[in-house]
């Protein structure tokens, strides 16, 4: 069985930087030794955080418990096999397998997953079973940061997300700024099929392929959160949609068209972050009209079968919700209904964030008392 980890030759002199190891000075939790990447930094900071929790794990405790417990394989596997919230991990590894291999996996995303799962599983869960593996899961990380293979990429994937879920993204966010440097340590922006020097079956190949999606997904939602002008960190250039692999992978057509409009959301926002110079430039810009041109592109490219219209624009009427539903019934068991609906969502949330600033400044809604050159066609 070939290694999908793929994990990067890092330079020793590069490694040490990350990190601090337990034979330098200042201890494994220290954030002095120099130099230090800036990114890694604030995971190492955030992982020093102190976290509402009376107990203390140490690296001896985690040591003592390297092998799961019971409790913890079947909590992971209640959620993976019976939870349909678990399709948002599985559509990114093989849950069978992980199962078989739970004793093997790596202790950082053994943790991870265990930590999302008892999040799921709350409130029969106790907050403290939570924390647990939370703290279990950064601690875990942060001791294999320097070495980046897939598992690893992965973990720091669910954890960011995790933190999302507990409604803490600031914490999420060093997690998420390491996962992209380890990704371009990892050449995930490359199509596995164009590195035949990896030498990937199928399913390893979509295995890192998903990983890449699953990064950008994470990244490009970030911009939709925060007013940041820097433009997502890894684009689908030369990287392929998801596939379909036997019974376990599926490509999703409804995923790709998210993926577009959180992209076409962050632009937005990237655009309305720097104020215009007049009102007039609000009105007519090229920008503007670029991104409108985009959006009917956007819109045009979503299949009827994933648009959910309402007969009226003002509400939603029971018959309307009769309608969702059986549109919804049609997708296949792997894909998750709420991708539509956020589909959705964005469309619309583009379309008003685009256009309600410029259309709030025009003097008349009368299409003849507005003058050509600022006049805002319909989409």
């Amino acid at each position: 069985m070939r290694n999908i980890s793929s994990q990067s030759n890092i330079p020793e002199s590069t490694a040490e930087s990350l990190v601090p190891s337990e034979g330098r000075s200042g201890g494994l939790l220290s954030v002095n030794s120099q130099p230090l990447n800036p990114s890694l930094a604030q995971l190492v900071q955030s992982i020093e955080d102190p976290i509402p929790d009376d107990s203390i794990l140490d690296s001896e405790s985690l040591d003592s418990d390297l092998y799961p417990t019971e409790e913890e394989f079947n909590l992971v596997t209640r959620f993976l096999t019976n939870d349909r919230r678990a399709l948002v991990i599985l559509a990114t590894m093989d849950g069978s397998k992980f199962l078989e291999r739970y004793r093997d996996q790596p202790a950082a995303l053994r943790y991870t997953v265990a930590a999302i799962a008892a999040h799921f599983m709350s409130p029969s869960t106790p907050e403290e079973t939570i924390l647990s593996y939370y703290r279990r899961a950064r601690m875990a990380i942060f001791r294999v940061i320097d070495k980046p293979c897939l598992e690893t990429f992965q973990a720091l994937i669910w954890i960011t997300w995790l933190s999302r879920w507990k409604g803490d993204p600031e914490m999420g966010r060093p997690f998420m700024n390491a996962a992209i440097q380890m990704g371009h340590w990892l050449r995930l922006d490359v199509d596995p099929d164009d590195s035949p020097s990896l030498k990937l079956n199928v399913f390893e190949a979509e295995t890192r392929r998903r990983a890449f999606w699953s990064l950008h997904f994470l990244d490009v939602t970030e911009k939709t959160l925060v007013v940041d002008v820097d433009p997502v960190a890894f684009q689908p250039v030369r990287m392929k949609p998801l596939g379909t692999v036997s019974q376990i992978f599926m490509a999703s057509e409804a995923t790709q068209l998210s993926f577009q409009t959180y992209n076409l959301i962050a632009a937005i926002k990237r655009y309305y972050s720097v104020a215009p110079a007049s009102l007039d430039e609000l009105i007519v810009n090229q920008t503007a009209e670029q991104l409108t041109v985009r959006l009917a592109a956007v819109d045009a490219g979503i299949p009827s079968k994933y648009k959910l219209i309402t007969a009226a624009a003002e509400v939603i009427t029971s018959t309307d919700i009769d309608r969702f539903s059986q549109q919804l019934s049609f997708l296949h068991p792997k894909e998750y209904p709420i991708v539509v609906i956020g589909l959705n969502m964005n469309l619309f949330a583009s379309i008003c964030m685009l256009q309600r600033p410029r259309m709030f400044l025009l003097a008349s809604n009368h299409s003849t008392l507005i003058q050509c050159q600022t006049r805002i066609e319909p989409l």
